[in-house]
């Protein structure tokens, strides 16, 4: 399982005008060498943050990846699944969910980095 978080709050769906699109690395970028080894079919649960006090957890299948330019022309890796759940905590919840805790440092602040 991969962990992503969309720290830059990208609509990836819109961006890319693709339904499926449930996030985006920049090629070149830190995250996209850390992508490398998820193979299709594999769960990734994205994060985005949607107020300093809430976090929605989207869970996904992955099953695809496309190189697209996104609305400023900057050429980025898209990952395309299908959302299997969806699930909004806050952000005292999220850092001590087993799953979700993986998205925050030890003072409980929401990590930046895009592949955990």
């Amino acid at each position: 399982m991969k962990f992503l978080n969309n720290c830059q709050l990208r609509r990836h769906s819109e961006i890319f005008n693709n339904e499926n699109a449930i996030f985006d690395l920049t090629i070149p970028s830190v995250g996209f060498d850390a992508f490398t080894g998820v193979k299709f079919g594999s769960v990734v649960i994205v994060a985005n943050k949607i107020s300093d006090s809430e976090i929605v957890f989207k869970t996904c299948r992955y099953t695809a990846k496309k190189i697209m330019d996104d609305d400023i022309g900057d050429r980025c890796l898209v990952l395309l699944g299908d959302v299997i759940n969806e699930e909004i905590l806050t952000k005292i919840e999220a850092a001590r969910h087993k799953l979700h805790k993986h998205y925050f440092d030890v003072n409980g602040n929401f990590k930046r980095a895009s592949v955990l």
